[in-house]
């Protein structure tokens, strides 16, 4: 099957495979997260607003979890499209493939919740603006996903041009750093959100 419009070239596949799987990732997460408040905006009183800022709190950390596992349940499709189209399994190293797909989506998702609840308010506009706003929050975890490519996919990403490869264990541990930081801050900033 040709290569989803960049050619059958095996070493054009390994240069832009894994960037296109990351996106599709990414915007995957933006869908679920879009959806995450689709049901809040149906009720007259939300469930925030009933529970009030006491707990909104534990309702972010209900909402991550609860995203993640959807967003990680698509990226296990997203792989498995990826192995039809790119004639490329990313499954030769499954165990570095479920750790960097998990903190890429949590990172994702943590961010993204936030967004989520502030931009959940208008209908159309609100998605296309939690795009907007959680791709470039998102850059740096990015960077750091692309440069790990050889852990996942076998081979630095176009010839190194993004850096020296991360090994594994570097890239769990700052996109754990990371992830605190988002996880942290978004359970802060989420009672002001939902209050808005």
């Amino acid at each position: 099957m040709a290569q989803a419009g960049i050619g059958s070239d095996a070493d054009v596949v390994s240069l832009y495979g894994p960037v296109i799987f990351w996106i599709t990732i990414l915007f995957a997460g933006t869908v679920g997260l879009s959806q995450s408040f689709a049901g809040d905006r149906e009720k007259p009183r939300p469930l925030l607003h009933r529970h009030g800022a006491r707990r909104s709190g534990v309702f972010y950390i209900a909402r991550v979890a609860a995203t993640l596992l959807h967003v990680l349940i698509m990226g296990i499709c997203v792989a498995g499209l990826y192995t039809v189209f790119f004639n490329a399994s990313p499954w030769e190293r499954p165990v570095a493939l479920i750790l960097v797909l998990a903190s890429f989506s949590l990172a994702t998702v943590a961010l993204g919740v936030v967004v989520s609840a502030m931009t959940s308010a208008s209908r159309r506009p609100g998605e296309v603006l939690l795009r907007i706003l959680v791709v470039p929050l998102m850059i740096p975890v990015i960077w750091w996903t692309l440069r790990a490519n050889p852990s996942v996919f076998g081979e630095p990403l176009a010839g190194g041009a993004l850096g020296p490869p991360v090994e594994l264990d570097d890239y769990l541990l700052l996109v754990s750093a990371m992830n605190a930081v988002y996880v942290t801050a978004g359970y802060l900033l989420f009672p002001k959100a939902i209050e808005e």
